[in-house]
């Protein structure tokens, strides 16, 4: 009897939703949504092996009204080794980009829980300290800044 046998265990996943509005449900404005998205798959394909994006709408109720928005998801599968390796990168990609979206929290999915990635006070104000040319300032930057490319689809 014939089985599959596979030639790597991507037995694990990181999934980051990515917002289309700021916390308190404004249009982002100045936020260029297009290239934070860009730096969360370069992210996951530099760090990760890979990345799949998905278009949704995510829905939650607060206060008796239910609000609704279009949500990104950036999702890579991988090993437990890159899994382990990259823990504080994921944590610093999530805080990063919590603040850029002007949300309290980023929710970031992991082997199928939830997890909302928040910055502290700490966190923030080291974020907004300017750094010497050439250190990395934000969770993205090189991500950003890197020159490869990710085809449109």
């Amino acid at each position: 009897m014939a089985y599959w046998k596979p030639k790597k265990e991507m037995d694990h996943y990181v999934a980051f939703y990515l917002p289309s509005k700021t916390g308190k449900g404004e249009d982002l404005g100045h936020v260029d949504r297009a290239k934070l998205i860009d730096a969360t798959m370069k992210f996951l394909l530099l760090e990760l092996g890979g990345a799949t994006m998905t278009e949704g709408a995510g829905y939650f109720h607060e206060a008796g009204i239910v609000h609704a928005e279009k949500v990104t998801i950036c999702k890579s599968f991988c090993s437990e080794e890159k899994l382990d390796e990259h823990k504080w990168n994921i944590n610093r990609m999530a805080n990063s980009l919590a603040i850029e979206f002007g949300q309290i929290c980023l929710s970031v999915e992991i082997d199928g829980a939830m997890y909302f990635f928040g910055p502290n006070d700490e966190y923030k104000r080291r974020y907004a300290l300017p750094r010497p040319e050439g250190v990395d300032k934000y969770g993205y930057e090189k991500y950003i800044n890197s020159d490869l490319p990710v085809p449109a689809v």
